[in-house]
Formats: structure tokens, C-alpha cells, sequence
């Protein structure tokens, strides 16, 4: 609170205060919050801070709210007896119905309220789809094919640079419009779209790359991609998929469809769409910030009816459960089953006493993204700032779904490393001059998100192998022209790789010091693609735990 007092953060202060901290409470030189924001000469928290002040001198202390369970308190107002004694009753049964700390957050992350959205209302497409229509689990499993293709997301990161003002460009077969999200400001320039297919029930966000024209979204290539450094365009994106993410739990607590969630991009776009991707797995909105979500840990029983909070449950197919461990469900088999029966056909009682900070359902998008600047680097920065170091709330970004294709190694899709699986995609640089192969053009030509979609593309794409598959390789190592030294990893690539090898040179897997003449040491190594294989990032952290306990 003393630092968001410091750094002007109004709105983080609302935060905690509505969060019930302590105001009375003295930083390390011994001052109030009051007095800190005086020094500080911030007005609005000032008046803030006295208006809290002002409501906490007749309000009862912790103790006497406790002991008025056997008596009404005493309170200034008359009318809040009542209230005192609701509150404190709901405290002895449930021993405890608010957090009594703040998961960590960063006061710079904040919710866009300036973010435009081109169909407010785009919530009642889905809902009309699903107006007359009860879908159980088994019509979902045969609705919902298999992922996306990559030329599929392709083509919507392809769109998202497209002019939406004159027209919408048609999307591939099965898909529809639900909004566009945009802040043009000169200090952010965001613009995304948010697609969905009906019968599949997938749904997919695409952040816009790079527009030169666009003073923010340069602004935020430097200041972000660049130095890694919290920008608008951020908390734009994070809004943006927060608001989609809204709607479709909404629908599907009422009509118990289950949505999958994309998140895709190409440059600028894709080191959003991984962003977001953390914030959806993550974070919560909350007063104006995204704050961490927190996962009930201890098990309430059953029988406690008293205090009901949207904390307690846990969504598992279209019954709702408490959060039970495998080993409790083993162990409880039959109790587990009727449990689930029961709650199939009723209601789910209102809840007394709710936390929004704990969660209820949390989407596991999965996100690929085409030639970005790498993302790792602003990731484990943002680890940091929100992680929770006791507990099973804690982050880990191996758990998140990324996918990265990458063209020949360019100073965009080498900015930071890059998180996840990688792949190397050949797009088709035959019509390459001598300007794209010995200037800055390479960087643009092999950077261009046409070419990317092209080499998918199954009639037009050019990079097939003797299959007709797009010639794809897996990325073990790739050079990174970030820091002081990272100019030396990409020259010395250029310096080895051959334009007539479609820059992938042949890498030796032995020490420097056997390295045949002719090779040069250099971070860039690749292996063979297998369509087999999957990467377990696709499944939650539960399926995943569940999958190490039974395979």
C-alpha cells in the first residue's frame, strides 16, 4: 500500500482498500498511509484515505465483531446491527469468508477502459446459436474437431492488418465475426479481432502486428519488445482477451458449452497474443488491475451450507464439484458420483459470502504465433512480478501452450528468446534480389506474413516436401540479437548461412574443438519435424497430473 502510495497508483489503492487493508498500518519510518500521501502531495489519494479514515473510526474492531456472534454489537449507526451480525456470524461458520492478503500484482498492468469494441453486444451471437439448443458432453466431444490448422490462425493473423472500417475480410469457411477490439491513441494503437466458429465451439484472438503509420504500436516495439518494459498495448490485449474470456464463461455456466480458446499473431501481434495467453491462464481483473488468481487450497466439507462462495467449486463437465484431489475422488468413488448426479439436476444454491478472488473455471488457450520477436524475456519478468512463492498458486511458464513458426533468422524473430515449441518454416524466397539478399530488405522479405501464410497454404504454399507436407523443422537453438553481444550471434549466422540453402546451413552436433574446417560454431540447430509427436503444454496442469498418475 506505502508503494502505490508512493507511485501515485490510485487506483491500486482503491483496489486494497476494497480489499479491506488495514489503514493504520506504519511503514519503516513511521508513517501512516495518510501521512505518506500527504508528503507525497497526492490529492486524490488523499481524499480517499480520509474518507476510509473517517468510515473506520465507528466501525467495530475485528474482536468485537467476533464476540457480537453471542451478542449485537454496538455500532454508531443503528441500521448496521444488523449487518454486524450477519457478518460476524458468516465469520464463525465459515472461519473465514475474505482473503486476508492480496495476490501480488504490478500496478502497471491495468484494465483499458478507453478500449473500443466494434459489437458490444457480440455476446448475443453466441447466445442466440445456443438459444434452443441442450448439447451434452458426448454431442461436444463429436463437435469439437481438432485444433485449428496453422494456415487456419495464419489467415487470421494475416487479418488482423486488414482496414475494418470499409469492409470485414471474409474469414476461412465455418467462421464468423464477433468484434474487433482497437485504441488508436498516439501512446498505444492496439487493434485485435475476435473470431468464432459455431459448430466447432472454438474461439480465436488475433493481436495486429506492426503497422509503420501507427506511432504507438512503434512505441511499443522499442519500449517493449525491445527493453521489455510494461506498455499500453499490453494492458490493451490483456482487456481485450479478458472480455472474450468473460463472455464465454457466462455461456457456458448457463448452457454448459465448452469453448476452446486461441490466441494468435504475427510479429508485434504474436509477442502480444503470448502475453495474453500468461494473463488468461494467470490473472484476473479487479478493480481496474489484473491481479493473480488464487486457487482455494483447503477443502471445505460439504455439510457447510452457511458460507457458499463462488471459491468453493470447481467446473468439471456440466456439474460443479468441490475441489477434490484425484486421490479424494479415488477414495470417494461412489460419494463422488452421487455428487455429481445430484448437482446435475439442481441448481446451484446462491452464494452468502463470495471471493472473487478465487476462481470457479480458467481457460488453457492455446496460442501460436507466426515470426515473433520472442517473448520469454517479458514472461519471466511478469513471473516475477505476480508469482506466489508458497503454495500450488505458483506460475510455471512450461505449462503454458505456445507455438512459434519462424521464417529464416531476421532481426524481428531474433529481438529475445523465444518460449515454448519453435518451429523453422520456408517460405519462398526465389524472387529475392540482390537488395533483400545483401540490405536491410532481407529482414522485411523474410518477415513478410504473406509469404508465411503462403508456405501453409495447401494449393499455393511453395515449401512442401516429396510429400506435399510444409516443410517444417524443429527449432533446438536460434541466435538472439538482444543485449550487448546478441548483434554477434545473428552476423555470425549471415556470415555462415547460404541464400541457396534458403539460409538453413548445415550445423555440426560435435564440441568446437572438432569441428571439421569449413564449420563455424553458431547458435542456430534444428531437428527433424514429427506430426506424431504433440507437446503435453496442450493439456491443463490438472490433466496433466492426472496423466503422470495413470499412464
Amino acid at each position: 500500500m506505502h508503494l502505490a502510495i508512493e507511485r501515485n497508483e490510485l487506483e491500486v489503492v482503491n483496489c486494497l482498500l476494497s480489499e479491506g487493508a488495514d489503514i493504520t498500518i506504519k511503514n519503516g519510518d513511521g508513517k501512516t498511509l495518510l501521512e505518506l500521501a500527504e508528503e507525497c502531495n497526492h490529492a486524490e489519494i488523499i481524499a480517499v484515505l480520509q474518507s476510509s479514515t473517517s468510515q473506520a473510526e465507528w466501525l467495530p474492531s475485528e474482536a468485537d465483531r467476533l464476540a457480537s456472534h453471542n451478542s449485537q454489537p454496538v455500532a454508531a449507526n443503528p441500521s448496521e446491527v444488523s449487518a454486524f451480525h450477519s457478518n460476524s456470524h458468516t465469520t464463525v461458520a465459515g472461519k473465514q469468508t475474505a482473503s486476508t492478503v492480496l495476490p501480488p500484482f504490478s500496478g502497471k498492468l491495468k484494465v483499458d477502459k478507453q478500449l473500443k469494441l466494434s459489437h458490444n453486444d457480440f455476446k448475443q451471437s453466441i447466445e442466440k446459436f445456443y438459444a434452443n439448443k441442450q448439447l451434452s458432453p458426448i454431442d461436444q466431444l463429436k463437435a469439437t474437431p481438432p485444433y485449428p490448422t496453422p494456415h487456419v490462425l495464419a489467415q487470421f493473423a494475416s487479418m488482423a492488418y486488414r482496414d475494418f472500417k470499409h469492409a470485414e475480410p471474409k474469414p476461412p469457411d465455418g467462421w464468423q465475426l464477433l468484434t474487433t477490439a482497437s485504441h488508436f491513441g498516439i501512446k498505444n494503437g492496439y487493434f485485435g479481432t475476435a473470431y468464432w466458429h459455431p459448430k466447432h465451439q472454438q474461439v480465436v484472438t488475433a493481436h495486429r502486428g506492426t503497422d509503420i503509420k501507427n506511432v504507438g504500436a512503434l512505441v511499443t516495439d522499442i519500449k517493449g519488445v525491445l527493453f521489455n518494459n510494461y506498455v499500453n498495448q499490453m494492458s490493451s490485449a490483456s482487456t481485450f482477451a479478458s472480455e472474450v474470456t468473460a463472455v464465454l464463461q457466462e455461456i457456458e455456466q448457463k448452457k454448459n458449452v465448452s469453448f476452446e480458446l486461441y490466441f494468435t499473431g504475427h510479429s508485434l501481434g504474436g509477442w502480444l497474443a503470448q502475453i495474453t495467453t500468461f494473463t488468461t491462464e494467470y490473472l484476473e481483473e479487479k478493480s481496474g488491475v489484473f491481479l493473480k488468481k488464487l486457487i482455494k487450497q483447503q477443502e471445505e466439507k460439504h455439510t457447510s451450507n452457511t458460507v457458499q462462495g463462488s471459491h468453493a467449486i470447481q467446473k468439471v463437465g456440466p456439474a460443479l464439484i468441490n475441489p477434490l484431489t484425484f486421490q479424494h475422488i479415488e477414495d470417494n468413488a461412489d460419494a463422488f458420483l452421487k455428487e455429481l448426479q445430484r448437482e446435475e439436476h439442481e441448481p446451484v444454491a446462491s452464494s452468502t459470502v463470495q471471493d472473487s478472488h478465487y476462481i470457479t473455471h480458467s481457460y488453457h488457450p492455446h496460442t501460436v504465433v507466426f515470426d515473433s520477436p520472442g517473448c520469454e524475456t517479458m514472461l519471466l519478468q511478469m513471473k516475477r512480478t505476480f508469482y506466489v512463492r508458497v503454495g500450488c498458486c505458483s506460475i510455471n511458464l512450461q505449462h503454458l501452450d505456445i507455438t512459434s513458426y519462424l521464417s529464416a533468422p531476421n532481426c524481428i524473430n531474433t529481438c529475445n528468446s523465444h518460449l515454448g515449441t519453435v518451429y523453422r518454416i520456408f517460405t519462398d524466397l526465389s524472387d529475392m534480389g540482390w537488395k533483400e539478399q545483401h540490405t536491410s530488405l532481407y529482414h522485411l522479405e523474410t518477415h513478410n506474413m504473406k509469404k508465411i501464410e503462403e508456405a501453409f497454404d495447401p494449393e499455393r504454399g511453395k515449401g512442401k516436401d516429396d510429400k506435399g507436407e510444409p516443410n517444417i523443422i524443429e527449432v533446438v537453438d536460434w541466435p538472439v540479437s538482444a543485449g550487448l553481444t546478441g548483434g554477434a550471434e545473428l552476423n555470425d549466422f549471415f556470415k555462415w548461412a547460404k541464400h541457396l540453402n534458403e539460409y538453413h546451413p548445415d550445423v555440426m552436433d560435435t564440441v568446437h574443438s572438432k569441428v571439421p574446417k569449413g564449420f563455424h560454431p553458431f547458435h542456430y540447430q534444428t531437428k527433424a519435424y514429427d506430426k506424431c509427436t504433440e507437446s503435453l503444454r496442450i493439456f491443463t496442469q490438472e490433466e496433466r497430473e492426472f496423466l503422470e498418475r495413470y499412464r
